[in-house]
């Protein structure tokens, strides 16, 4: 696990954030992103590992910029050290706290 700090992702940063993650094996794993979305609707963020293509998640409000909610993306990493890519597609993204990858592959 490791936190994030960036908080929101405004728009006008396209490639928002990345993170380096070690892992020993090649394979799909689960990455648990936990969030933060006060708003009325829904906002999206677009990641990818490795520069692969991207996938556009969406976010559902959590009610309250201090209430924290979770999603779950799956991942294809492989074998020593990836990069984790966060970026905004067309809007302010959610304020992000974390993400966990799973220690093993699915």
């Amino acid at each position: 696990m490791f936190g994030l700090p960036e908080g929101r992702l405004p728009r006008q940063r396209r490639r928002a954030h990345s993170q380096r993650r070690d892992r020993a094996g090649d394979g799909d794993y689960t990455a648990t992103i936990a969030y933060l979305d006060g708003s009325d609707t829904d906002r999206q963020l677009q990641v990818s590992a490795d520069g692969g293509a991207a996938q556009t998640i969406s976010f559902t409000p959590t009610g309250s910029f201090h209430t924290l909610g979770t999603t779950t993306v799956v991942l294809h990493l492989t074998a020593g050290t990836n990069t984790i890519t966060f970026a905004t597609p067309t809007a302010d993204g959610p304020d992000l706290d974390r993400i966990l990858v799973s220690g093993s592959p699915l």
